[in-house]
């Protein structure tokens, strides 16, 4: 059983530019690490991850301890369908300025809302590259089907051809004539 650190994940997706590359990592689930860890473990994780955005940025008014313990729940029964990868882009795109001016605080409104917006275009690019993968499976089986409609016929004759030689074969051999 892996134990995830928050700096390892960290380390692990530095050179991830873009949501498709996110997606194409194949870090857990929340869910799945409930399942493995159960729930008070997952929301320790989910505290640390808190606990290490609240330090790393400059702000006057950080997290609560009461409100880290609140914010872990919510995601942990809000997004259980993110990563740890997830987790780690979010909170770096913070610390990058990437959601906006934090205005010198941290909030579970702020927090919440930069969970939201990372999920809903988590949906829609997987969305785009599930119709893509499908697009190209449908262009193979169109391609296969082809194929294989070109192949029947083939096969069609040469089994017509086979059957041919074996009744010519029959005949020769009934008239008493070699087979050549």
């Amino acid at each position: 059983m892996r134990i995830y650190k928050v700096e390892e994940i960290q380390m692990e997706l530095e050179g991830v530019k873009s949501m498709r590359e996110l997606i194409s990592c194949k870090f857990p689930t929340l869910a799945k690490l409930k399942k493995q860890y159960g729930k008070r473990g997952m929301l320790a994780y989910i505290k640390l991850w808190l606990v290490s955005l609240n330090s790393s940025l400059n702000v006057s008014k950080n997290l609560t301890e009461s409100q880290i313990s609140d914010l872990a729940r919510l995601i942990l029964s809000n997004f259980w369908a993110l990563t740890i990868g997830d987790i780690s882009v979010i909170f770096d795109k913070a610390k990058m300025g990437g959601f906006g001016e934090l205005y010198g605080s941290l909030s579970m409104d702020k927090i919440n809302r930069w969970f939201m917006e990372h999920y809903e275009e988590r949906l829609n690019v997987a969305g785009r590259m599930a119709m893509e993968e499908n697009d190209r499976y449908k262009y193979n089986d169109e391609k296969v089907g082809r194929i294989s409609e070109i192949g029947r016929k083939e096969g069609e004759e040469s089994v017509k051809d086979i059957k041919l030689k074996q009744l010519l074969k029959d005949y020769k051999k009934a008239k008493g004539e070699r087979d050549e």
